[in-house]
């Protein structure tokens, strides 16, 4: 059974593997060592933290778990207007199972049953993308190296709204 629970302390060792798994392949192709790499992914990994700290203080961060098995993280942050994905991956060998899809379908619900949007930035290259497309999520905006998506229960109200009411980046969510 899918379900989730706060990041701890003891997660960290877990969150740092979840982050260097979703960068090996992007790093792989630049032709550096492993060791050059490790010590790459665990300053980005830093400053991540860090930068996430600082900015959603009010944010969820927790841990996807699979019975017992941590198999992932997500980040969600709820504002007036909206329900931000500011972050979320899983191990690769749950990728492509239907959990993602599952976990955006229960914050897309309780988006709905509260009146509000779901917000999230994808990194332009990023093949979930077509995932989010795909769950209903439409571009509103680019900020390299970051495309804006966002999904509105009734679409409808899509059509009404102004571009600039949607933010481009995290500083700006409403």
């Amino acid at each position: 059974m899918i379900h989730t629970r706060n990041v701890t302390a003891y997660d960290t060792s877990f969150l740092y593997q979840a982050y260097k798994e979703a960068r090996e392949k992007e790093l792989s192709q630049m032709g550096w060592d492993a060791e050059e790499q490790e010590g790459l992914l665990r300053v980005q990994f830093d400053m991540q933290r860090r930068s996430y700290a600082l900015q959603h203080l009010a944010a969820d961060h927790n841990i996807i778990l699979l019975d017992t098995v941590r198999i992932g993280q997500i980040m969600t942050k709820i504002t007036d207007r909206s329900i931000w994905i500011i972050d979320v991956s899983l191990l690769a060998e749950y990728q492509n199972k239907g959990i993602g899809t599952r976990l955006i379908h229960d914050i897309q619900a309780r988006a709905e049953e509260t009146g509000k949007a779901v917000r999230l930035h994808v990194l332009h290259n990023n093949p979930a993308q077509c995932l989010y497309e795909r769950l209903g999520f439409y571009r509103v905006g680019e900020k390299f190296p970051y495309v804006a998506m966002e999904w509105l229960h009734n679409q409808t109200t899509r059509a009404s709204r102004k571009e600039e009411e949607v933010p481009l980046m995290f500083g700006d969510m409403k």
